[in-house]
């Protein structure tokens, strides 16, 4: 499966297909839907809940973390405790995504994440 998005609100660079499974996060900025890549954004206009299902459905692992924010749980590699962050990159840098999880959900998500990725890094 391939989700097709746009770089830009206007839809002017065209459309690039992208494999859900190299999404790490979904966040959802001024009534558009955006597509996290380790080194790239792409855009989609809908909402955050219908891309949650959707992509649920089609047998990917994605969870809401956080009010605006939709992670594919197979690519959490480091969780930040102190911050409250998730991180896809072992090694934290500059260039290194990352998002928030709300405290209200901090414990299920860790669970769920430890049962997908034994070898997670908790910091």
């Amino acid at each position: 499966m391939l989700l097709s998005l746009t770089k830009d609100v206007e839809g002017k660079s065209g459309f690039f297909q992208v494999k859900p499974e190299d999404v790490l996060y979904l966040s959802h900025e001024d009534g558009r839907v955006v597509f996290h890549l380790k080194y790239e954004d792409y855009t989609a206009f809908g909402s955050l809940k219908y891309f949650y299902a959707a992509l649920n459905a089609s047998g990917y692992r994605y969870e809401k973390v956080d009010r605006n924010t939709v992670v594919n749980m197979d690519n959490v590699v480091l969780i930040d405790q102190e911050r409250g962050m998730l991180y896809f990159d072992e090694h934290i840098s500059t260039y290194s995504k990352g998002c928030t999880i709300a405290l209200t959900n901090y414990r299920s998500i860790v669970k769920q994440i430890k049962d997908i990725n034994p070898s997670l890094i908790i910091n």
